[in-house]
């Protein structure tokens, strides 16, 4: 005879095996990728959680197998014994698969999307307290310590939320990450065959805070076309300078910016690491004699964190003159996997001179811009002008 001693212990006992098996296979599929892949600490210590989680779900399942399918012990304080300690067990396993659901609930309401897993994770949380209910009201009233412990445990499931959603989502939000560019523009020089003058540039990058996958880091040089006014020039002369973004000057006519160069300084991406330094130097070449009394470098870069997000590196998901580059986030931990909707940057390049200047990158989270904050994604536009002197 069998220690689940009726039909309605032996159907009880019979869908806690189930369910505690099933949140096996549940808690090891989204914990071991995240131990083994997570980008983060926190991730591979989530990774670690859930597979402990699984473990002891297994040991629960074991459990209400071995009372559901062993014969009774002829002693009965000893059978009695048995039980009780079987039936903690699954009691203690449900409690922690509760608490393993709830944080990927909190996790999911706090981080995520509305997907279809969502209803896993809630009919985990529904199954986990009814084994719970179930199992406790079977605990022998006379042993006081298995009640005792199954409330502890409870009461330590509900701190170990709260923790999770502090260090697991509260914290890295408060975590920043940045590029520090910094322009700067050499001596120019006339060639030595006195054809043109060549313009040295360079540009300094830090990645600060956490590292960064670099979306676009693009440069384009322009150029002023001025000369000197005959004679003073006017106020209205001067306001319409003002109306057509021109600096106003009373001694220089100054007829517009022309394109002089575009290109990037850095491949679609790219990822560096937060204190990473890079050194890039450039330049560019005006013929002679010069037209122009000034050019004008802008820097454009954008980026997401590599904490949060991997992107295929390189230039593989770009097309061949990199005027266009579409990447698949693949998030930072299995977790996240689940919890979010599938999500894909894009990156156009438009170049258009006939404009009077280079198109910048624009970068485009589907389905939705607040994908740019998630994944810490931010833009930079830094400007840097050189005076063309003593150079004709």
């Amino acid at each position: 005879m069998s220690y689940a001693r009726n039909r309605p212990e032996q159907l009880f006992l019979g869908f806690a095996a189930i369910y505690l098996i099933l949140a096996t296979v549940e808690t090891a599929a989204l914990g071991a990728p995240g131990l083994a892949n997570a980008l983060t600490f926190s991730g591979k210590l989530t990774g670690a959680s859930l597979v402990l989680v699984s473990a002891v779900a297994l040991a629960g399942a074991v459990a209400a197998g071995y009372l559901l399918t062993a014969r009774r012990n002829p002693r009965p304080h000893q059978a009695t014994v048995r039980r009780q300690r079987g039936l903690l067990l699954v009691c203690l396993a449900s409690i922690t698969v509760l608490v393993a659901n709830l944080m990927i609930l909190v996790a999911q309401f706090a981080v995520g999307d509305p997907t279809p897993a969502l209803a896993v994770w809630m009919a985990f949380i529904v199954a986990s307290a009814a084994v719970i209910a179930v199992a406790v009201a079977r605990l022998d009233t006379r042993i006081p310590l298995p009640r005792k412990v199954a409330v502890g445990a409870l009461v330590t499931g509900v701190l170990a939320v709260a923790n999770f959603t502090y260090s697991q989502l509260y914290l890295p939000s408060k975590q920043e990450a940045s590029i520090i560019a910094t322009p700067v523009f050499g001596t120019p020089t006339k060639d030595a065959d006195q054809g043109g003058v060549t313009v040295p540039f360079s540009v300094d990058f830090t990645v600060k805070g956490q590292g960064v996958i670099v979306l676009a880091a693009t440069y384009d040089v322009s150029a002023r076309l001025a000369s000197l006014a005959g004679k003073p020039r006017s106020q209205e002369q001067l306001t319409q300078d003002v109306q057509q973004g021109l600096e106003p000057s009373a001694t220089t006519n100054v007829a517009g910016m022309e394109p002089v160069e575009a290109g990037w300084l850095i491949s679609p991406g790219s990822g560096y690491k937060a204190g990473e330094e890079l050194k890039i130097d450039r330049f560019i070449r005006l013929p002679s004699p010069l037209r122009y009394d000034s050019v004008e470098l802008d820097l454009y870069v954008d980026f997401v964190r590599a904490d949060r997000a991997i992107l295929p590196t390189g230039v593989n998901s770009c097309s061949d003159d990199l005027s266009r580059c579409t990447w698949e986030v693949q998030q930072a931990s299995e977790l996240y996997q689940r919890i979010r909707q599938p999500v894909t940057i894009d990156l156009t390049r438009d170049y258009q001179p006939q404009e009077g200047q280079f198109g910048w990158p624009e970068v485009t989270y589907n389905p939705d811009r607040e994908a740019e904050n998630r994944y810490g994604g931010r833009f930079a536009v830094l400007h840097t002008r050189l005076a063309l002197t003593n150079l004709g």
